[in-house]
């Protein structure tokens, strides 16, 4: 155990080094240097239009296009010293040594991407992995390989869209996500995380994470501020419900709600839904699929037999609310299960804080409580988990999102008790 923390506590003083040189590097300079880095990446994205029109003209008009294209560079290349914001005070560019290295990776992934789509006919595509280190006593090693999951996205004309998510891990190949989506009104929604934030109207088949709570909109790792999911999750939910079914998905302002048919736990059929208020909505706001400032919401699922039979039932009640920096999400469930007899109830209660909207670093603190209860219908006793997290998660220009973690039980058992350390790196694409 000692050993073990000896090794984490090296390892988190070492990225955390790598971090603070990044950070630095990305909020030393000056406004006039960030703007210049954004006319830079400007000039740079009218050449690869200028680049890709060359490519579709006749053989003679391309040699005519060629020549100013290397007369336009040949310019470019004369002013990388001074860019001009203002013609009466030119201004120096930052030197080479300011420039930060995960901007430009940023933006070559991104310009990646976008020539992939371009080749492909259209088709969108992000993904994540990520490497996890642990003092939690039950892991075999304290090293751990996520999973590695690839997102894909392709929108025909106005109304319909296919959406995909392919995990790979040591099971090999499995399908995530997998969904044709057809929309009366609205845009395409992404295969996993934020589906309700833009309004429309969408009808889907295929498999997909369950809407139910609010905790199954950051399965993803890339998508949770914290490492370790909330017990009512990693219990209850068996680590986020995820099925194949027909569910319709409706989104208004101050309102959303969504409706499935699943195939169920085993065999036989499931259905259920979520419905949610969101009072405080701005229709006019520019940051599409984030928290909302306030958003209620209630959830029921009931999965029967062949004969109709009720085998399990679950509702839930959830809260999520953003206010500038601060951030709330709180969740209750309750399922019972009549295959085993047993009652559970679980509740969470996380709060997060964005240190970089009023600072220097790209910091989000955050703490939780959870808990779950287990009954047997039989009996009065209460198998009990009570449980405290806390720690620092560290977003570097959505390239790498780095993650520390300190969970403690106050009531546990065999498998879960005492206190566990977790570093998590994710990497984004």
């Amino acid at each position: 155990m000692r050993s073990r923390i000896v090794i984490l506590f090296f390892l988190w003083i070492s990225i955390s080094g790598f971090v603070f040189a990044q950070s630095n590097g990305v909020v030393t300079g000056s406004s006039q240097d960030q703007e210049i880095q954004r006319l830079r990446q400007e000039i740079t994205r009218l050449k690869q239009i200028l680049v890709a029109l060359i490519r579709v003209l006749p053989q003679e008009e391309k040699e005519k296009f060629a020549d100013t294209l290397a007369q336009l560079e040949k310019e470019l290349s004369e002013r990388t010293s001074v860019v001009t914001i203002d013609e009466e005070k030119p201004v120096k560019a930052p030197e080479k040594e300011k420039e930060n290295g995960l901007d430009k990776l940023r933006v070559s992934v991104d310009k990646i991407k976008e020539d992939v789509k371009r080749l492909s006919g259209g088709i969108a595509f992000s993904g994540f992995f990520d490497v996890s280190v642990s003092t939690y006593r039950n892991y075999s090693n304290m090293f751990n390989l996520g999973d590695f999951e690839f997102d894909m996205e392709k929108s025909f004309g106005k109304n319909f869209q296919v959406a995909a998510a392919l995990v790979f891990g040591e099971d090999g190949a499995r399908m995530g996500v997998g969904f044709i989506d057809f929309h009366i009104f609205g845009g395409p929604v992404p295969a996993r995380g934020r589906i309700f934030s833009d309004k429309g109207f969408h009808l889907q088949i295929g498999q997909f994470d369950v809407p139910f709570g609010n905790d199954w909109q950051y399965v993803a790792s890339r998508d949770r501020v914290s490492f370790t999911a909330p017990l009512s999750t990693q219990l209850i939910m068996g680590g986020g419900y995820n099925d194949v079914g027909l569910r319709i998905i409706r989104s208004g302002i101050t309102y959303n709600y969504t409706l499935y048919i699943l195939k169920g736990v085993e065999e036989g059929i499931a259905y259920g839904g979520r419905v949610a208020l969101t009072p405080f909505s701005n229709p006019f706001t520019l940051h599409k699929r984030e928290t909302q400032h306030l958003e209620i919401g209630a959830s029921y699922l009931r999965d029967m037999d062949r004969d109709g039979k009720t085998e399990l039932k679950a509702y839930s009640v959830d809260l999520e609310s953003k206010i500038g920096s601060f951030q709330l999400q709180a969740e209750y469930i309750v399922k019972k299960d009549e295959r085993v007899q047993v009652k559970y109830k679980g509740m969470q209660y996380l709060i997060s804080l964005d240190l970089s909207q009023f600072s220097t670093l790209p910091f989000t603190v955050f703490s939780r409580y959870d808990n779950i209860r287990n009954q047997n219908y039989f009996s009065s006793e209460k198998e009990k988990l009570d449980r405290v997290a806390g720690g620092i998660n560290i977003n570097l220009r959505n390239i790498a999102i780095l993650k520390t973690e300190f969970l403690h039980f106050f009531k546990g058992n065999e498998l879960f008790s005492g206190s566990s350390f977790y570093i998590q790196l994710v990497i984004t694409f």
